[in-house]
């Protein structure tokens, strides 16, 4: 996955997928950005963020799921 050897696309990702939410006026949380993502990798395309994208951003979220606590 690019975004497990490239952090900075993890990051770029989940900005996108927070300044979507705000847009929209929706609750920014970890939960809420995990779920958008989710829905990403299934549904496809949203905005600039692809699928690939998503699922990279969620690895990344797992991995340092320990860093969120």
């Amino acid at each position: 996955m690019p975004h497990m050897k490239n952090p900075d696309m993890a990051a770029f990702t989940i900005g996108l997928v927070m300044l979507a939410l705000q847009k929209r006026g929706e609750s920014v949380s970890l939960e809420s950005i995990q779920a958008k993502l989710e829905t990403i990798t299934r549904s496809g395309v949203e905005g600039r963020v692809t699928p690939e994208m998503a699922r990279g951003a969620l690895l990344t979220l797992y991995a340092n799921r320990e860093y969120a606590d």
